[in-house]
């Protein structure tokens, strides 16, 4: 009876409410956390699944009445305690990946609008149940299951989503928007401005025309070519030989009369030859033998275009000429055009004893795609100068190249010649040169290793299938296990004097076992999640770490964070007790790790931590290490470091070297350039590269060091000594220990602006401009300290030039 229903309704919801509390102070935190709020999303509706299934089953089996109604109590009770404090809170995160200025009127949407509709419909549903179909709760579980299904599966898929979501909106915190070029209205400005605008605003509205609405550009050109602005008419005639506008080749032929510029004479000259074809004969022609060699150069380029013999013998001229810049013509002729009958002579100039020569030459190899001078690109694959040229021209030949390529990586133990050759492989990006990565991902050679995974990285590989995501997983948990147990061997040398170089180099080490790993990962999940991890991790601004955090927190599950995030984070403090027995992190001895640095095999760091162990072995006044030293000397990473090793041995046993006595060793060189501002965060393995192309020049005091307007091919760094920058007798500076100078010539081989005398005895190292600039390729940090130096020397110029007592400027 009513009195009944009302005891019953009082004690249900009593107990529900205290199951809700009980739950809320209990179980939502941790159930939550340990399987993530968006898969909270799934606990309700899959509990009413269950409860509900098994209320038709009742009925459907005849179990009785009170079977029934103790079933859909207990629905009812699931809901009440299950929906506060799971559902809710889950609810509630679907809302944080959506933008903040439509997150709120999103929210309101839904609490305000489409809950209450629900909540009417639902009741209507269920008169029209009660009061028409006369349903008795068996027949309306049916239709619960379906709705309840119907959550279930929808909860699934916002969980999903959610993930995706909120990965991409965490990324957009930390990663700037990428701007889409716009609409008519600015083509229509981009034209006023090449009207009536300055030099500046008329070169970018060209550019930006040119590559997106050249249409629009090419009836423009006529009269651009007659621009005011030498720059705008240069632009101009670019695009013209680029994009060939008809009826154009009369005003070329009198620009190509008019142009005072010979420069612009010889691209009017080119741009009639694409334009004009074969009726531009005559005044090729005319021009092929010009003294002027920008003019010589465009007159063959149309002879070679139009294949005639005329331009074959001139290129046969420059090709055998002495005189470096017409060798260059003809190689970069070559690049811009070619044909297989110049083979004989593209494989003279790839051999050319003039770097520029030999650069261009390999470029115009790599635009050849010729199978015969694959060869000839291979041999140069590390050669300094012409390394970079040699990568990029291999890359040009694309899949074609990559049996050759292949044969010569399993033909050769040499890691710089491996290196070079994933690195011309990373980008050609095709599924054949993927496939070739992807079996090196286990290459025995560390530095090798990481090349490998890198240029897969920048291939943007993903593993699509179960059995390439299950080795990626295993790949990416031995690189966890391995940054783990490089931080505990920093965690057992630092506390020891005279460690610091090798816990330097074997952070350096974590560092780069943290790339890999975080690249592995995402092989297998959002790459572009992963690239802001690795780039935010240990950024200065700790909202971007937080982010990158964050982001790693969602992408891992609960088993992978335990692994993956001490390994990550650098923290190997938050390893379990398990963990550490298991991966071997016990705490041992200084003596014990340097040992192990040179006896075990296995560790498989980089060959400059070996370097760095070897300046730190002496310190450690440990019986049998000098054995342990000259074994590992036999080894062929040892026999790299022949000299360093055995000075180790001498400080060991009490045969200590005089102090400046021969040549430095690598870790000295290391050591010096480390205090070099311009090197101060670049990371010892690379300066490792550094040091091996650095060589080591002395001066006496009073010695010049080079003179005002001699040529500039190397920077130099004080090692010890003084040195004074001046402009005959006046006086501009004076350098020291650990300071660098010459530093513009690697950027802009231009005649020295100052001379430099030695004022005492110095000792520098020199690196020239040629290896230089390919370490600079490759390594960003060497960018970032050369772009610190030159800021020092232009605030430098400002406060000279500040006239003095000026006042300072009003706010």
């Amino acid at each position: 009876d009513a009195k009944e229903v009302a005891s019953f309704f009082a004690l249900f919801s009593g107990i529900s409410q205290c199951a809700s509390l009980l739950t809320r102070v209990f179980l939502s935190g941790r159930v939550l956390s340990a399987i993530g709020v968006h898969r909270g999303l799934l606990i309700l509706p899959g509990a009413h699944v269950v409860c509900t299934t098994l209320l038709l089953v009742a009925g459907g089996l005849a179990w009785g009445h009170d079977a029934v109604f103790w079933l859909v109590v207990l629905n009812q009770g699931i809901y009440k305690s299950f929906k506060h404090p799971i559902d809710n809170p889950s609810l509630k995160t679907l809302y944080q990946p959506i933008p903040k200025d439509r997150r709120l009127s999103l929210t309101i949407a839904v609490e305000a609008i489409l809950n209450p509709i629900g909540i009417a419909l639902s009741s209507a549903l269920m008169l029209l149940f009660t009061s028409v179909f006369h349903s008795d709760p068996v027949r309306f579980g049916w239709a619960l299951l379906a709705c309840f299904l119907f959550w279930l599966f929808s909860a699934r898929a916002a969980a999903t989503e959610y993930v995706r979501a909120l990965v991409v909106a965490l990324r957009g915190r930390i990663e700037d928007i990428p701007f889409a070029f716009g609409d008519e209205s600015a083509v229509d400005s981009l034209r006023q401005t090449l009207k009536s605008g300055s030099e500046e605003d008329a070169l970018v509205a060209l550019q930006i025309l040119g590559d997106h609405a050249p249409g629009a550009l090419s009836p423009m050109l006529f009269d651009l070519v007659r621009h005011p602005s030498k720059e705008v008419r240069r632009a101009a005639l670019e695009r013209i030989e680029a994009h060939r506008p008809e009826g154009i080749a009369e005003t070329l032929r009198t620009r190509l009369r008019d142009e005072p510029e010979d420069a612009l004479r010889a691209l009017a000259l080119r741009a009639l030859s694409a334009v004009a074809g074969e009726s531009s004969k005559d005044e090729l022609m005319r021009h092929a033998m010009s003294p002027f060699l920008l003019l010589r150069e465009a007159a063959l380029l149309g002879l070679i275009r139009m294949k005639a013999p005329e331009g074959l013998r001139g290129l046969h001229v420059l090709a055998d000429s002495r005189v470096p810049a017409e060798r260059s013509v003809a190689a970069r002729l070559l690049r811009m055009e070619f044909n297989d009958e110049a083979i004989p002579i593209l494989t003279r100039l790839i051999e050319d004893v003039d770097l520029a020569v030999s650069r261009l030459a390999l470029f115009a190899a790599g635009r050849a795609r010729s199978s015969a001078l694959l060869p000839f690109l291979i041999a140069r694959i590390s050669k300094r100068g012409v390394l970079g040229a040699a990568r990029a021209a291999l890359a040009l030949s694309g899949d074609m190249a990559l049996p050759h390529i292949a044969r010569s990586f399993d033909q050769t133990e040499r890691s710089d010649v491996r290196r070079g050759l994933i690195a011309a492989v990373s980008r050609i990006r095709s599924d054949a040169s993927t496939g070739f990565l992807f079996s090196k991902l286990e290459v025995e050679d560390i530095a090798v290793r990481q090349e490998v995974i890198r240029a897969l990285a920048h291939s943007r590989f993903v593993a699509t299938s179960r059995e390439h995501c299950d080795y990626v997983e295993g790949l990416a948990r031995m690189e966890a296990e391995r940054a783990l147990g490089t931080l505990a061997i920093v965690r057992d040398l630092q506390t020891v004097e005279g460690t610091d170089v090798l816990c330097r180099a074997l952070q350096g080490s974590h560092r780069n076992t943290r790339e890999r790993l975080l690249m592995l990962l995402g092989f297998t999940r959002d790459p572009k999640a992963l690239l802001a991890v690795r780039t935010h991790i240990d950024g200065a601004q700790k909202d971007r770490r937080a982010y990158a955090q964050e982001i790693l927190d969602v992408v891992l599950t609960r088993e992978e964070r335990a692994l993956f995030m001490p390994a990550v984070e650098g923290e190997i403090q938050d390893v379990t007790p398990d963990q550490v027995i298991a991966l071997g992190l016990e705490k041992a001895t200084a003596a014990d790790r340097i040992k192990a640095l040179f006896l075990d095999t296995s560790l498989g760091f980089e060959s400059w931590i070996s370097a760095a162990a070897l300046e730190a072995a002496p310190r450690m006044k440990t019986p049998g290490l000098d054995a342990a030293i000259e074994t590992f000397l036999q080894t062929s990473v040892g026999s790299n470091f022949q000299n360093t090793g055995e000075q180790s041995v001498s400080a060991i046993r009490g045969l200590l070297r005089s102090k400046g006595v021969g040549p430095m060793l690598l870790i000295e060189k290391v050591i010096a350039l480390k205090a070099v501002e311009m090197f101060a965060r670049t990371p010892e393995d690379v300066l490792a590269d550094v040091a091996a192309l650095a060589e080591e020049v002395s001066f006496k005091a009073g010695e010049t060091i080079f003179e005002k307007g001699d040529a500039g091919e190397s920077l130099y760094v004080i090692v010890q000594g003084e040195v004074k920058v001046h402009d005959g007798d006046l006086d501009l500076k004076h350098l020291g220990d650990k300071t660098v100078f010459g530093e513009m010539a690697v950027l802009d081989p231009e005649p020295r602006s100052a001379s430099i005398t030695a004022l005492k005895d110095s000792h520098l190292l020199r690196l020239d401009r040629e290896a230089f600039l390919e370490l600079m390729t490759g390594n960003m940090e060497v960018v970032r300290g050369v772009l610190a130096v030159l800021c020092d020397r232009i605030r430098e110029k400002l406060i000279d030039a500040k006239p003095p007592n000026t006042a300072p400027a009003k706010a």
